[in-house]
């Protein structure tokens, strides 16, 4: 009969044991934080960084960097008004339209691409579709001039090579001496250096095609001509480039008399669709930075204003008027 009642008691702990784990479980399970557990659950809110976030963020080559002094197009698909040319000022910035002022230099393209794309998307725009390139950059720039069709300074593209250039400038004119271009190339100290290049070679698939460089100047002389473009033999020591609404492009030699309207004048004076009252010059500095600023030609011309005195490697680019 002992037996019997131990036994009953013994089934009845084991019974009340294994009912009561369950619950021991749940208790356990319920004291997990559920303020934590929706956090794990909640989708991180969309912060969009800052141009300048953007910029210290990614190691880009400079060949793709906004500087100040470039000219950007902008081109958002299907909006008129979002799309232009837009200058970043000496602060850095461009004004752009709803967005007002962003800080561009140092971004690359591609970084202000995402910026402008995620800012417009974010309130203005459903989807923008937004295009960002160079239109004109002192720093990101080549010059070809002599006798090709289009001389004229180009900005650079990717990977951009003699066989490249010679199309976008449509080719050589019938008296151009296509064996033996030059290019003249920043050096040492601050001193160009000159190289000659086989065009014909290259254009036959004869010769290695010549990958250009940022600042970059190819002369194309006339054939058979015995003193090669506007300076004769000796081009490597003072002159100037002119490009633009000019009568004659090209380069010039200087001296220390030399200053703006004298060698406006002495190549025939602006065009008449020139922008004479905000003429580009950009200067290499000795520590090889280069310095854009804008002279105001008109003012200098009536007086109003002070000559500029050029110096050697001077870049002058007067623009066309926009009506």
């Amino acid at each position: 009969m002992m037996k019997n009642f131990c036994l009953k008691i013994i089934l009845i702990s084991l019974l009340l044991t294994a009912i009561s784990a369950p619950f021991v479980f749940s208790e356990e399970a319920a004291t997990s934080p559920p303020v934590q557990q929706e956090a794990q659950q909640q989708e991180p809110a969309v912060n969009i960084p800052s141009p300048s976030e953007l910029a210290a963020s990614n190691d880009v080559s400079d060949m793709y960097l906004i500087h100040v002094g470039d000219k950007l197009n902008v081109y958002v698909y299907e909006e008129k008004e979002l799309s232009g040319i837009f200058l970043v000022n000496s602060s850095g910035s461009i004004n752009y339209p709803l967005l007002g002022e962003i800080k561009a230099d140092g971004l690359s393209l591609q970084q202000l691409k995402e910026f402008l794309t995620e800012n417009l998307g974010k309130n203005y725009i459903v989807n923008p579709q937004v295009e960002v390139s160079f239109t004109e950059s002192s720093s990101k720039s080549v010059s070809i001039l002599g006798q090709v069709i289009k001389p004229g300074s180009y900005v650079m593209t990717p990977d951009l090579t003699i066989s490249k250039l010679i199309p976008m400038v449509g080719g050589f004119t019938p008296n151009a001496a296509t064996s033996s271009l030059r290019i003249s190339r920043g050096g040492k100290e601050g001193r160009r250096e000159f190289v000659q290049v086989d065009a014909d070679g290259i254009l036959q698939g004869k010769t290695e095609d010549v990958k250009l460089l940022p600042g970059d100047m190819v002369f194309v002389d006339l054939k058979g001509s015995e003193q090669p473009g506007p300076l004769g033999p000796d081009i490597t020591g003072h002159y100037v480039t002119v490009l633009g609404q000019v009568a004659r492009q090209g380069n010039f030699a200087i001296d220390d008399t030399s200053t703006l309207i004298r060698l406006v004048g002495k190549i025939g004076g602006f065009t008449p669709l020139a922008a004479s009252d905000r003429v580009r010059v950009v200067r290499e500095l000795p520590n090889a930075v280069k310095k854009v600023f804008y002279v105001n030609a008109d003012k200098i011309i009536a007086g109003k204003a002070e000559d500029v005195k050029l110096e050697i490697g001077d870049i002058i680019t007067v623009p066309e008027v926009f009506f």
